[in-house]
């Protein structure tokens, strides 16, 4: 087996064992740190331009590259070992199936039991709209959202990258595995750069507007593989598949964004629900269309449904993944 694999697979199970948990050094977070500063110095030089957005998104991503190859080249000199080690560190850390599952496993508990209130509470911890006024069915609906559109930037996408890294520099006739995490995490990197600066209002509107743009290049093919993947999940767990699959090709392309309606549809038709509407920001309502054509109202069912459905897609994309670096490397 290859190492490509091999670390792979380490990552995919740390990432089912122990999910993401939250700490001072994860990678992630140290991303965002460097992102803050590198916005704050080109804000005190008045180059919150769209040229010093992609100057943000240059530095942003040679900064992050370089200290991990170069540390992982360090680490080689010593052990290749330890630099695997690294290696599951990194893609472990940019990979996040289970964390989503278990933040919307206590809001389908507290809805079961009744509690809107405490359901609102958890819901708040994963999405950015104001939920103080969500009625239950709301919140579910919000939540199976939040879940099937993380599972394409926060697990298919990078898992989407690692592949093209490792399989291009074989190609290349190069070491697949250092390739495939640096891709990974690139695509982390260019992803915390879009959640952190990529908004349409006053602050963000030329300065993240090229992490917007390229979020959504590393994003369009993820998204668009998600329907084929959630399809043979869908079959597998006898949700219905045909309805997921016509809804995607009705609905994929309604939200303003060219990529993140495409997972959320196919969840709409596979699961009998609708997704979307009209949703309150802080900075006001926007009136997002309608995903799906089903009356019923989103229910804690649902919520479990749609968990079911992205794990066991998570575990198909992971094993297709793997024959293609163990075929083609």
């Amino acid at each position: 087996m290859h190492d490509a694999s091999i670390v792979l697979i380490a990552a995919f199970a740390l990432d089912m064992l122990l999910g993401d948990p939250v700490y001072r050094l994860h990678p992630v977070r140290l991303i965002g740190g460097l992102i803050r500063s590198i916005e704050c110095g080109l804000r005190r030089l008045r180059a919150d331009s769209v040229g010093g957005g992609a100057v943000l998104l240059v530095l942003a991503l040679v900064s992050v590259i370089a200290l991990q190859q170069g540390l992982r080249f360090a680490l080689a000199r010593v052990s290749p070992m330890i630099a695997m080690v690294l290696d599951v560190y990194v893609l472990y850390s940019c990979i996040a199936l289970r964390d989503m599952l278990r933040h919307a496993a206590p809001i389908a508990t507290a809805l079961r039991r009744g509690d809107t209130a405490a359901a609102r509470q958890h819901l708040q911890k994963i999405v950015g709209r104001d939920v103080a006024a969500l009625d239950a069915p709301a919140v579910a609906r919000a939540t199976v959202e939040s879940v099937a559109e993380s599972f394409v930037d926060g697990f298919l996408a990078p898992l989407f990258w690692y592949g093209v890294g490792c399989l291009a520099a074989a190609m290349a006739g190069a070491t697949p595995l250092p390739f495939g995490v640096g891709a990974a995490l690139a695509y982390r990197c260019v992803n915390t750069l879009d959640s952190m600066v990529g908004y349409r209002n006053e602050r963000y509107l030329h300065l993240g507007r090229i992490s917007a743009r390229a979020d959504d290049v590393l994003n369009f093919l993820p998204a668009r593989l998600s329907l084929g993947a959630l399809w043979v999940g869908a079959v597998a767990l006898h949700l219905d598949a045909a309805a997921g699959w016509r809804i995607a090709l009705r609905d994929r392309l309604k939200h303003a964004s060219p990529n993140s309606a495409h997972a959320e549809s196919f969840v709409a038709g596979a699961l009998g629900i609708r997704l979307g509407g009209p949703t309150v920001y802080a900075h006001g309502t926007v009136d997002k269309p309608w995903l799906g054509d089903s009356p019923d109202a989103a229910t804690p069912a649902h919520i479990r449904s749609c968990g079911r459905l992205v794990l066991a897609t998570g575990g198909v994309a992971t094993v297709v993944c793997l024959l293609l670096i163990e075929v083609l490397t």
